[in-house]
């Protein structure tokens, strides 16, 4: 699936638009690549991590040098 187009009724939500990226660490790095480009392009990004694993060196790693 390349895109999804949601649309629902409310002014606050007319500018907003959501980008589910691929993530990081994937086999194919084109793919992690992608999510970095998005970081670079966004005003806001909510990175979530697996529930019942803790974050790791790699995560520490990224979101110092992405998101901090």
């Amino acid at each position: 699936v390349k895109q999804v187009f949601l649309r629902y009724p409310i002014d606050i939500l007319k500018n907003i638009t959501l980008v589910d990226t691929p993530g990081l660490n994937d086999p194919n790095p084109i793919r992690s690549n992608i999510t970095k480009e998005w970081i670079h392009k966004s005003t806001a990004t909510i990175y979530l991590t697996y529930s019942g694993k803790a974050i790791d060196k790699e995560d520490k790693e990224f979101i110092e040098e992405y998101l901090a």
